[in-house]
């Protein structure tokens, strides 16, 4: 421990030690320092005050000068608009009910309808009636004199609008060992060659029959859209058809498991055997 001197500090008295230039106790400057810390001016040993500035260079520390803050920026009063909130200004607005939108809506498209099916049944009402391409047409008018129609035309429709083709016939048998085949409704279809047993068919003749072999002939009066060349090669698919109705198959019909393929138009003595029981 260094040994302590007779001087103490003035401010607080306490003794110091030796060579020490503040004091232990309180911070006091009780030596000045070489040089003036505000104007650099050198400083004699026993000086108490600088002789260049008058700076205090020994006893109680000065407290630290705090930093000026900066001034807070002034705003003029009418630059920030008052508010202040009211009990009405915190109440949420009413949700709106669509209910009577939706409902004038409907009432249109309702009324738009209405009219639509007017306009197309005023539209119609005289045009010819469209029939099942199963059940023929109906008979065509016999012209003045009362000659029937010519032969081969389609059956309401003018000679001159059948497409060209010899019509084809032949015979519808029952293979061995399917019994049970007696009268019912027949349908022959024909397709053109190479077309899958799906879709549309070229042309459906229905046939009904009492008996096995069943004869049938189908030409060009028989095509499900007029108009369409009846020029061959065909496929043709027949079914014995139990509820009669060509858009329904039924466990117990019988059909060809094949088609007959590649009939030319004008053919005769085509045979088609029905081999397969659905």
């Amino acid at each position: 421990m260094q040994a302590t001197t007779a001087r103490s500090c003035q401010e607080c008295s306490t003794e110091l030690l030796e060579g020490a230039r503040f004091c232990r106790s309180c911070g006091a400057s009780v030596q000045p320092p070489p040089q003036c810390p505000k104007c650099s001016s050198p400083v004699p040993a026993d000086a108490r005050f600088c002789g260049g500035c008058g700076a205090k260079l020994v006893g109680a520390r000065p407290a630290a000068e705090a930093p000026e803050a900066p001034a807070a920026p002034t705003v003029a009063p009418s630059a920030v608009p008052a508010f202040v909130p009211t009990p009405e200004s915190l109440v949420p607005p009413p949700v709106k009910k669509p209910g009577n939108n939706i409902g004038s809506n409907v009432l249109l498209f309702v009324a738009f309808l209405l009219v639509m099916v007017v306009v197309i049944y005023e539209m119609n009402k005289d045009a010819p009636k469209t029939v099942s391409p199963f059940e023929g047409g109906p008979p065509m008018a016999a012209p003045q004199g009362g000659a029937p129609p010519a032969a081969g035309g389609a059956e309401g429709a003018p000679a001159g609008d059948v497409p060209s083709g010899d019509p084809i016939s032949g015979k519808i048998v029952v293979a061995d060992g399917l019994n049970g085949a007696g009268s019912g409704t027949m349908f022959v279809i024909l397709r053109n060659q190479g077309m899958p047993n799906k879709g549309p068919p070229l042309a459906v003749k229905k046939v009904i029959v009492s008996s096995f072999p069943a004869e049938f002939t189908l030409g060009p009066g028989d095509l499900m859209m007029q108009g369409m060349p009846f020029s061959g090669p065909f496929d043709i698919y027949v079914r014995l058809d139990g509820d009669g109705d060509p858009m329904t198959k039924a466990p117990g019909d019988l059909v060809n498991a094949l088609p007959k393929s590649g009939v030319a138009p004008g053919a005769t003595n085509v045979e088609v055997v029905l081999d397969q029981r659905l």
